[in-house]
């Protein structure tokens, strides 16, 4: 809940009227941190910010632009016991949710308690999601403890990133609440404060009460997600890409028996995006060559999930499991395909466990058993990773730029022309990579001819565009159009024409 100085001060007032302002004093008098504040299910409009005290007592943020503003919001506070959590102790997890934020804005915050701050102001700060280029960085199977994992972690912190992708199995070997304090925040800590984490669970994630640890000590996306299933799998947007985080463990078994809906949710929020770039990641990799690729669940991953991201055109998958790096050909059905019309698998299980054993695969370019995380880089229709070894080496690179592609989606054609192919008339594309990002034309002034770096042409000539998404354009044709047609699209990654009946 955001509130202004004077509720704030107001709040502290209140609550000495209602207790002992001696007691309030002696419990603030001590409080600490037992986890640093972490950036949560960051957006262009708001962020969630979780933190933890070995005292009770109710917990502010602190944020402005500039760092001296004086905006506060109250956080929502539990209370965890020792039964619920294992450890010797109790404690107090807050939440607080920041909201009405500028898209690609720079905030400095801290976190108050008793109206003083317990967490350092200068080292508390992040940037909202917002248009144009930004870096992420992706690495899992990390959370074993010991030199590999501290190495990769201190390089990590040293990256420019915008966010952090973690594949799953952030704390071995249970995930128990123990486990996630000493094998990942205690990573991590020191970065999250700046640099928002979306997770996906992994099966060591869910040894300890059906993942009880991972739903309690995250916050991620919860909009559009069933009830029952929030925490387990989300989606959010960053620049010109959609992000969808899927469970792979109970909540891709219970939608295959018919019981769970994430299957049901993956192919609306797939079809619901107009994103240029698709990026699905979830722990139990497709296509790897490594140990596990005869289990099970990575048979059920195919059967079940990349049918759908093939039908959305996903242009990359990122997972974990198998402990070393792949990197799969581009593939469609099980087969390899030219660019343009196939999906990157890429595994990243490399964050610090040890490591497994890598062997042929024929959909499978390169494996490495290697320690390692990725850095990615966004640039428009351009999406560049590099995979970074312990010793800071790369290990592997390559660049997606997926060309434009015309194809029909369901029963209408890829080009549909209204009322008919005639001058003047409105059309219609529909196909994969048509344009950078969702780009609607200015109103009230002459309709453009590029829009977000995407040109439609007839026999050449130019057409005016009112509309473009990575799926759909829309225009008209020019007046001047006659006989035989041949229509092209043009992005930055390449061009697609199509020859259609003449007027």
């Amino acid at each position: 809940m955001k509130i202004n100085r004077r509720q704030f001060l107001a709040s502290l007032g209140a609550l000495s009227t209602l207790g002992a302002p001696r007691l309030a004093a002696q419990m603030y008098s001590a409080y600490s941190l037992l986890r640093p504040p972490c950036l949560q299910g960051m957006r262009p409009d708001g962020v969630t910010i979780m933190w933890a005290t070995l005292e009770r007592g109710t917990g502010y943020i602190q944020y402005s632009e500039d760092g001296y503003g004086a905006n506060f919001a109250e956080a929502r506070s539990r209370i965890f016991l020792p039964q619920d959590t294992g450890l010797p102790y109790a404690y107090m997890q807050h939440e607080a949710t920041l909201s009405e934020l500028a898209p690609g804005m720079d905030y400095q915050y801290s976190v108050l308690a008793g109206g003083e701050p317990i967490s350092d102001p200068g080292a508390c700060s992040f940037r909202t999601a917002g248009r144009g280029p930004f870096n992420f960085v992706v690495f899992g199977d990390s959370g074993q403890g010991g030199a590999e994992q501290y190495a990769l972690a201190s390089r990590i912190a040293s990256e420019r990133a915008s966010f952090v992708l973690h594949t799953g199995d952030l704390a071995y070997m249970h995930g128990t609440f123990e486990q996630y304090h000493s094998n990942y925040f205690r990573y991590y800590g020191g970065l999250m404060n700046s640099v928002p984490f979306f997770p996906t669970p992994g099966n060591h994630d869910y040894l300890t009460n059906n993942a009880a640890p991972y739903l309690a000590l995250h916050s991620v996306p919860q909009d559009t997600v069933p009830f029952d299933d929030r925490g387990r799998y989300y989606s959010f947007d960053w620049g010109n890409a959609h992000f969808v985080s899927l469970d792979s463990n109970a909540s891709l078994a219970s939608a295959i028996e018919g019981t769970g809906p994430m299957l049901a949710w993956l192919e609306e929020d797939l079809r619901a995006t107009r994103q240029f770039w698709r990026i699905v990641f979830f722990h139990h990799p497709p296509y790897a060559a490594g140990p596990n690729q005869s289990d099970e669940i990575s048979s059920l991953v195919r059967e079940a999930i990349v049918p759908i991201l093939e039908k959305h055109g996903v242009q990359l998958v990122l997972n974990g499991h198998e402990h070393a790096y792949h990197r799969s050909r581009l593939i469609r059905n099980n087969t390899v395909v030219k660019p343009g019309e196939g999906t990157t698998y890429v595994t990243s299980g490399g964050g610090g466990a040890f490591l497994y054993p890598v062997f042929p695969h024929s959909l499978v370019e390169v494996s490495k058993p290697e320690h390692h995380y990725i850095r990615a880089e966004v640039r428009g229709t351009r999406l560049t990773l590099q995979t970074i070894g312990i010793d800071g080496t790369e290990v592997d690179s390559f660049t997606l730029a997926p060309p434009p592609v015309i194809a029909n989606y369901g029963r209408e054609p890829a080009v549909r022309f209204s009322p008919a192919l005639e001058p003047g008339a409105l059309v219609r594309i529909a196909g994969r990579g048509l344009a950078t990002e969702e780009r609607h034309a200015s109103p009230g002034s002459a309709l453009p001819t590029e829009l977000a770096g995407t040109i439609v042409t007839l026999n050449g000539r130019p057409i005016s565009l009112f509309y473009v998404s990575s799926h759909e354009i829309r225009g008209q044709v020019p007046f001047e159009v006659t006989g035989s047609v041949t229509l092209g699209v043009a992005t930055p990654n390449g061009f697609v024409d199509t020859s259609l009946p003449g007027l």
